[in-house]
């Protein structure tokens, strides 16, 4: 099993990522939208909220265009991403906060203070495993104010062999073919294209967790609500509030 660090904290996946994401990002502006609309605020609300995994701060610019008083806090374990984040937004930068931290490791709270109204995720814990999901879920838990919203938008897999099939090897197959026709203009064989996938998934050590699995440990971790919100194939939101 391969590891993110080898593949994110590069500055060729910098240099590519968004032009990957319009590849890769099956539903990612509906999942977007979907975290988003479960943020328990109003848009001239002040709270706190913080971004696990917030990559180049695509998000998080997002977050701050809907909730200009919000204060946010990036944190992701890859500098070269957090500089692009840093380099990304240049509006309001006082509403920002930057902090290196891999949420892989049990130490990556002792980078950030205080408690949190929100903390939320795109895209970024499914490179974890299993173990440190459940782990990182009751961290993550300990870090919010009572009441506070846990949302997670993030790449899943079906307890079923015979859907994960479908949704892989067809659903996001086919998309990635597409778009990669479309963005780079290179037309592929749809086996070309799932070798790709899953050479590039096993090189990022993903590791997708059922929906069911993650409610279960969101629970065991003490949040007092559970519950998917949003869903299409592979790709889910999930939220806990404490």
């Amino acid at each position: 099993m391969g590891d993110w660090r080898t593949v994110y904290d590069s500055e060729a996946i910098v240099k590519r990522f968004d032009e990957r994401q319009k590849i890769v990002g099956i539903a990612a502006d509906e999942r977007d939208e979907a975290v988003l609309t479960m943020i328990p605020f109003k848009a001239e609300d002040t709270f706190r909220l913080l971004d696990l995994g917030a990559g180049m701060g695509r998000f998080s610019h997002k977050i701050a265009g809907q909730f200009p008083r919000a204060q946010i806090t990036c944190v992701d374990g890859s500098e070269k991403m957090l500089q692009a984040a840093k380099d990304r937004i240049t509006e309001n930068v006082d509403q920002f906060s930057f902090v290196c931290a891999d949420f892989g490791n049990a130490s990556w709270i002792e980078s950030v203070s205080g408690a949190f109204d929100v903390i939320v995720s795109t895209g970024a814990i499914h490179h974890i495993n299993d173990a440190r999901k459940w782990m990182l879920f009751a961290e993550i838990h300990g870090l919010l104010k009572d009441g506070g919203f846990f949302i997670n938008g993030e790449l899943v897999r079906s307890k079923y062999d015979v859907l994960n099939a479908k949704y892989y090897d067809d659903i996001w197959a086919s998309y990635i073919q597409e778009k990669t026709k479309e963005v780079l203009g290179v037309q592929r064989l749809i086996k070309d294209v799932r070798e790709r996938m899953y050479e590039a998934m096993k090189r990022e050590g993903d590791t997708p967790a059922t929906v069911e699995d993650q409610l279960e440990w969101l629970r065991e971790a003490g949040f007092k609500v559970a519950e998917c919100v949003w869903r299409h194939y592979l790709i889910a939101v999930v939220v806990g509030i404490r």
